[in-house]
């Protein structure tokens, strides 16, 4: 049986006739896109860090609410090169953690329960996982000024 050939003008109409979408469970990577939008997480600071604290694994973009300036919001699990936002548009403050504060640090600080606060006035907050054991922090007030993160520290 012989093979049938189809011109280019034919491959090339139905190239572009693909639908150019890729389902990936809760995403759908588009063809052509023109940039990466990440979807916000919202998270509400507890007084342990859990359940509603905790940032999944392979969240980019977190909004925080916070009840008080003690309550905490916990890191993922750290892995390098994972970047991830918080954002507080109230004015109330938080403490940050890393998912095992005595092993894994923010900007040098660590252990039993070691945590930095971020203050109310602080709109902003990024940090990078530099490695298996650290996080560096930098954080941006409301007209962008940025700092650093205080180091962790045991309250």
């Amino acid at each position: 049986m012989g093979t049938k050939r189809i011109g280019l003008a034919r491959v090339e109409a139905l190239l572009e006739n693909l639908k150019r979408e890729l389902a990936m469970g809760a995403g759908t990577i588009i063809s052509g896109a023109k940039g990466l939008q990440h979807i916000a997480t919202a998270r509400t600071a507890t007084s342990d860090g859990a359940t509603t604290g905790l940032i999944a694994d392979g969240t980019s973009f977190v909004t925080v609410t916070s009840g008080g300036a003690n309550n905490i919001i916990t890191l993922p699990t750290p892995t390098p090169g994972t970047i991830v936002w918080l954002s507080e548009l109230l004015t109330t403050g938080y403490e940050l953690r890393t998912d095992t504060p005595a092993s894994v640090a923010i900007n040098g600080g660590d252990g039993s329960g070691a945590e930095s606060a971020i203050a109310g006035a602080i709109k902003l907050v990024r940090c990078v996982c530099i490695d298996s054991s650290e996080w560096m922090c930098t954080q941006f007030d409301a007209d962008g000024d940025e700092s650093k993160v205080e180091a962790a520290a045991s309250s």
